[in-house]
């Protein structure tokens, strides 16, 4: 399910949106996402429907933390949807806060943070992609521990009305402005590009 409806875009610009036109506004919605996880360098803005493996060097680590890749975020470890970690293809007992019995801390779960796993005595680098992390990443649209922040829904929402009207402009403004390329980011609000800017630079 995606992260806005039609009946968020209607609200947002205060009318009804054609009864012929809604199913076009609709994969005008799903386009704005995508575009907004890439231009944010993301790999998801909504939650995924099942875990991804993203494999890591554990010869990248600063001692005792391994980042994942800013891509990852925001990251699940909640309910049925836990994080979890091989290193050389033995599994990994991970957890949020301190354990004596635990492998491996994992620190910014369940928020929008760049996340690290932190094991007492460093990582044993056995060798290349050698730590297999499997996960879900994104926001969920009602219920559950990362429900999408009420910005990052305006942004896909404006993003998605742009591309809906964008039969207005495309041919027209696809020329360079002062050295710079116009583009659909040109075209949001103040507050949409600054979203969009916090999304990014986190």
């Amino acid at each position: 399910m995606a992260l806005a409806v039609v009946g968020d875009v209607a609200a947002w610009v205060g009318r009804d949106i054609d009864s012929t036109r809604q199913g076009e506004l609709t994969a005008c919605i799903a386009a704005a996402q995508a575009w907004v996880a890439t231009q944010a360098g993301l790999r998801s803005l909504e939650k995924e429907a099942s875990a991804v493996t993203t494999y890591l060097d554990a010869s990248s680590a600063y001692g005792e933390e391994l980042w994942l890749p800013n891509d990852i975020r925001p990251l699940w470890h909640s309910g049925s949807d836990l994080l979890t970690v091989t290193e050389g293809g033995v599994s990994v007992t991970v957890s949020v806060a301190y354990s004596s019995t635990a492998g491996a801390i994992i620190r910014n779960a369940n928020t929008f943070k760049r996340v690290c796993l932190v094991r007492a005595g460093g990582w044993a680098q056995s060798g290349a992609n050698d730590v297999a992390v499997t996960c879900k990443v994104g926001w969920h649209l009602d219920t559950g521990v990362l429900i999408v922040p009420q910005d990052v829904r305006r942004l896909v929402i404006e993003a998605a009305w742009l591309l809906f009207n964008s039969a207005n402009w495309v041919g027209r403004q696809n020329v360079s402005k002062a050295g710079a390329a116009i583009s659909i980011e040109n075209d949001l609000s103040p507050f949409a590009q600054e979203t969009l800017t916090r999304l990014r630079g986190i």
